[in-house]
């Protein structure tokens, strides 16, 4: 087969129109011109003239494998329970996020409000155990400054007593002589003996007061150093917090479980149940088709390297015969039709007979708003 070549300027918008009931027809302007194509019959080309239709097949390649696909899915229960209603009917088009499906949800309810209100009650716990912790160690940090300072003032005493009293213990000595001598009155040694005693008083008591403020400073420094302890029990209750957390969190979950929405913009194709239905985790409730159109196209391999990603497509639908559609090559299939079962290889008994592997090539509809029936499975 001769291909005669030209530039890879993209091609004009061309309609080629059919009739009749095989598969949709695909035309793609070519890297390498071909002189001959699949052979699609009369009524395809009538709508051309005889020398129009020569020069469209100079530089196209035109397809009669092909159809029209969609993702179609059934969107199943997330949780155990009774569908309360089904807002969707069959051929019903839905936006992304419309509610599909409401099961009954009384209880779930129910169970989320519980699991916030034992959130909150164990938050105020915390907070008021966190607002006691904090006010207890201001408290016995001054504790702690006020017994230093009193412990430091007894230390004081301590020490003057001690001087004073190692003085009169001087003096008493001096004065005990000068009695022996009758130099001094035994009155005024008494005097001192007595001025001593009370400095040897005084020192006790403050010897007292030392061992007191030392006790009650250490006192509140055991019960500062025991705080530890209740911060361990703050985090502790902060833990069941976040316990009690995640199964609110799983409690809305659930909740949220009980309406089933569209992932996407699409249509219902039907209703699996129906209201008052019990259903289970995975059971289908809708089926649906999602997401855009596409057309795969199966080209035999021996053109799949005048066909580069991107090149420009001209449909043509039994639906829409004249609707003027465009597309673009998006991606080529990794099977050959050899790796595949033929019931997903729409082709005819000749393309089955030929001995040319042939290759699905997925083609964007570019202008999908000018399809009066966009659904998948057109020919």
């Amino acid at each position: 087969m001769k291909r005669k070549k030209t530039n890879n300027k993209a091609a004009q918008t061309n309609i080629v129109k059919r009739t009749g009931k095989s598969s949709g027809i695909v035309a793609i302007k070519t890297m390498a011109l071909l002189s001959s194509a699949l052979v699609l019959g009369t009524s395809t080309v009538g709508v051309f003239s005889g020398v129009d239709w020569a020069l469209y097949r100079a530089d196209h390649l035109v397809i009669k494998e092909a159809r029209t696909k969609g993702t179609l899915a059934e969107l199943g229960s997330r949780m155990n329970g009774q569908v309360e209603k089904i807002h969707v009917v069959a051929n019903q088009r839905v936006k992304k996020g419309d509610v599909l499906v409401s099961f009954r949800k009384d209880h779930l309810l129910a169970k989320v409000k519980m699991a916030k209100a034992q959130v909150a009650a164990m938050r105020m716990e915390v907070e008021a155990e966190r607002a006691q912790s904090i006010q207890r160690k201001k408290e016995l940090v001054l504790e702690i400054q006020s017994q230093r300072k009193f412990l430091a003032a007894a230390e004081a005493t301590t020490s003057e007593s001690n001087a004073a009293l190692a003085g009169y213990e001087k003096n008493l000595a001096a004065i005990s002589r000068l009695v022996e001598k009758g130099a001094e009155t035994r009155t005024r040694y008494n005097d001192f003996i007595s001025m001593r005693d009370q400095h040897a008083a005084q020192k006790r008591n403050s010897e007292a007061h030392q061992d007191i403020a030392e006790i009650g400073a250490r006192k509140a420094e055991l019960a500062l150093e025991s705080l530890t302890v209740t911060k361990a029990r703050v985090d502790a209750l902060e833990a069941q917090v976040a316990v009690l957390e995640a199964q609110a969190e799983n409690a809305q979950a659930d909740l949220d479980a009980a309406q089933i929405t569209a992932p996407s913009d699409g249509w219902v194709i039907k209703r699996v149940l129906e209201e008052g239905a019990s259903a289970q985790i995975g059971d289908p409730l809708v089926s649906m088709w999602l997401g855009d159109l596409w057309v795969e196209a199966w080209v035999k391999e021996d053109y799949l390297h005048d066909i580069p990603l991107g090149s420009l497509v001209d449909l043509s639908l039994d639906a829409s015969p004249a609707a003027g559609l465009h597309g673009r090559v998006t991606s080529f299939g990794i099977l050959t039709d050899e790796e595949l079962r033929g019931g997903q290889i729409p082709q005819s008994a000749t393309a089955r007979n030929n001995e040319s592997a042939v290759i699905p090539v997925r083609i964007e509809i570019l202008n999908p708003e000018l399809l009066p029936h966009a659904q998948p499975g057109l020919s």
